[in-house]
């Protein structure tokens, strides 16, 4: 049976979300043209480009589902021509994936603890496509590099299992 048939509203809605988290920055280029005051335009501006894509981003990926992320999976992997079966990682593939995404949560949030960060001149002139291409990488490492194990524990960090405490060893007199 095809996945596709077993997708439900609150998955597509989680579908939706990812999407739209990976074109929130786009709006960020419109917000100046709205007349806002300064202070609240740069805070739509942080909010869309930086901080709120990745929020919709982590929503999206708990609403989807394992339907929805296989389904996804499925989509980019016809779109760039690469079969669908499931695929195992190296631990080099594995533990590059996990790199990549430490240093996409790295980058993501230590902009907004050392706003000092923005002031170099580097990042300053190309903060949009840094910002882009940690987000590629991002999902480069999630989908392809990390393989299934990948898919199925960050599936697992968004569902909750039930949990029995161990029980205390009892002294016997």
């Amino acid at each position: 049976m095809s996945i596709k048939n077993n997708i439900n509203i609150k998955n597509k809605i989680g579908l939706f979300l990812i999407l739209l988290s990976q074109i929130t920055p786009i709006f960020s280029l419109i917000i100046p043209f709205f007349g806002f005051p300064d202070n609240i335009e740069y805070i739509l501006i942080a909010l869309t480009f930086v901080g709120g894509k990745h929020v919709i981003l982590l929503m999206g990926f708990a609403l989807v589902g394992k339907k929805g992320l296989l389904l996804l999976r499925q989509k980019v992997l016809s779109i760039l021509g690469i079969p669908e079966e499931k695929h195992s990682a190296t631990k080099f593939q594995y533990n590059l994936a996990l790199f990549i995404i430490l240093y996409w949560f790295i980058s993501v949030f230590i902009v907004g603890y050392f706003p000092e960060i923005n002031e170099i001149s580097f990042i300053k002139n190309y903060h949009f496509w840094i910002v882009l291409f940690s987000d590629l990488l991002f999902i480069i490492a999630v989908f392809f590099i990390g393989g299934h194990q990948m898919i199925t524990k960050i599936v697992k960090l968004f569902t909750w299992e039930s949990w029995e405490l161990p029980l205390k060893h009892q002294n016997k007199k």
